[in-house]
């Protein structure tokens, strides 16, 4: 995988731990509980968009290979049920 495509996949991911990394918070780190929340709140949130996106892409390319063999016909039979 090259670098463009990692940053490009990963972005809002790298600037969430460049987030907890730099020492300017939203809420400072030296609040009790909440300095660290928005830390954990900011990663939490760049991972859940991650996967959903990621879960997205491969929905997409299910549908896109499930099309390409149903166009082809060896997964589908054609007919009527006679009694």
């Amino acid at each position: 995988m090259n670098l463009k495509r990692f940053i490009k996949d990963n972005w809002m991911l790298i600037l969430a731990i460049l987030y907890v990394l730099f020492p300017l918070d939203f809420i400072p780190d030296f609040v009790p509980i909440l300095g660290y929340g928005d830390d954990i709140a900011a990663l939490l949130l760049a991972l859940l968009i991650r996967f959903l996106s990621h879960a997205k892409e491969e929905r997409i390319k299910t549908e896109i290979l499930g099309q390409a063999r149903d166009d082809k016909g060896d997964n589908i039979i054609d007919g009527e049920i006679v009694e």
